[in-house]
């Protein structure tokens, strides 16, 4: 009896137990190679694959000097979402966008009136860059828009068709971008003089082999970020669809409003690094809620010396949070971990450090609660180094439990 007890009253804690250890990663990488990691962008330093003794990330320039930085920030893909216009006026158009920038410039793949349409916009204005007539009606279509880097020039190819309908063997629309074409960013919806609801949207990575009919690789795709950026309008975010209410003269087709895609909440990011032996490298870390090369949070050691948690914000100088003592050598690795935590008053972040070799620490080392506005709901990771070598490996993000 005392056993049949003892079991159910531990049952329900070992179900607990292993539906935690079955939670999926949002996002994991070794940085196996060959190829450069699909889906991170360097902005600044030499970044490239190295295998001296593990397979890693490495800002492998000796000579540079200053914050080398690379962050996750999509390019190849294909985004797909069920549109369904409601009210609508004049020349009203719903539809994708596709590699949006933090100066609103894009690929968007959208109906103007009774024409769809692959538009580029730059510096708040739009050219078409492909046309086909199309009778588009209030009701629910499926859209497709996929976007590859080929050469000097980015590709557009798109897919429409009504729901009940059958999926199109052939593209619907296709053009090329050739004049300073975009070659990564976000992915959202749009909506120009109508109301509308979006539903089932999806993002997959597309194989770069150049061919018109490249095929989903399903492999590594990253899920459906959590965290929305809401430009324009009166959108509402609801379990399983973005809703957009403003429509008619409060919205025009200059003015319109797009959510984007960016990036997930309430993470947790760990990584390895380390700084070569004998280099003059300053510290290295994470960035976390990244938008833009300007907003985000920076979470690593500095001068061998200090774990730091800072804010980066455009236009300011970075406001360090809270900082703690911690002595880093050079030549081993040491395991970077940060967690975002979003709150009624601003974003917790926490963080700890250890050597790579040695068990976690259970304790958070440094803590701060960031309350400045505007707040940074959410974003992207990315990497960071100071001056010399410096490498990366096992990168892993998960959702807060």
């Amino acid at each position: 009896m005392f056993c049949r007890s003892l079991i159910s009253l531990l049952l329900p804690l070992l179900l607990i137990t292993h539906l935690h250890a079955q939670v999926p990663p949002l996002y994991q990488s070794g940085f196996e190679g060959p190829a450069f990691p699909a889906g991170w962008l360097p902005l600044s330093g030499q970044w490239s694959l190295s295998d001296d003794e593990t397979n890693s990330l490495q800002q492998s320039q000796p000579s540079f000097r200053g914050q080398a930085r690379v962050v996750m920030q999509e390019s190849n893909y294909q985004v797909e979402a069920t549109c369904r216009a409601l009210n609508v006026s004049g020349q009203w158009g719903v539809g994708l966008v596709g590699y949006w920038q933090a100066s609103g410039d894009c690929y968007r793949l959208s109906n103007f009136g009774n024409m769809l349409v692959l538009w580029r916009e730059s510096h708040g204005s739009a050219e078409a860059l492909a046309a086909v007539k199309m009778d588009f009606k209030p009701q629910g279509y499926r859209m497709r828009l996929a976007l590859s880097n080929q050469g000097p020039v980015t590709l557009l190819r798109g897919k429409v068709w009504a729901l009940g309908e059958a999926e199109p063997q052939e593209h619907t629309i296709t053009g090329e971008d050739g004049a300073a074409p975009l070659r990564y960013g976000r992915a959202g919806v749009f909506t120009g003089r109508a109301s509308a609801i979006f539903t089932e949207f999806a993002l997959t990575r597309l194989s770069t082999v150049p061919s018109a009919s490249a095929t989903p690789v399903e492999a590594g795709a990253p899920p459906v970020p959590g965290h929305w950026l809401l430009v324009g309008g009166d959108w509402q975010l609801q379990r399983d669809n973005l809703r957009q209410n403003a429509s008619g003269s409060t919205l025009g087709f200059h003015a319109s409003a797009y959510a984007i895609a960016a990036g997930w909440q309430d993470y947790t990011v760990q990584v390895n690094a380390k700084s070569a032996t004998g280099s003059r490298n300053q510290g290295y870390g994470l960035s976390a809620y990244w938008l833009d090369d300007g907003n985000h949070y920076e979470f690593g050691q500095m001068g061998d010396r200090s774990l730091a948690l800072l804010r980066r914000s455009r236009g300011s100088d970075p406001v360090f949070l809270a900082t703690t003592p911690l002595t880093v050598k050079k030549g081993l690795w040491y395991v970077l971990k940060l967690q975002l935590q979003n709150t009624a008053g601003g974003i917790v972040l926490r963080g700890k450090a250890w050597p790579a070799h040695a068990g976690e620490p259970t304790k958070w080392q440094i803590e701060a609660e960031d309350v400045a506005r505007p707040v940074l709901a959410g974003g992207d990771v990315g990497l960071w180094a100071l001056d010399d070598v410096c490498s990366f490996d096992e990168i892993r993000v998960t959702e807060n439990q």
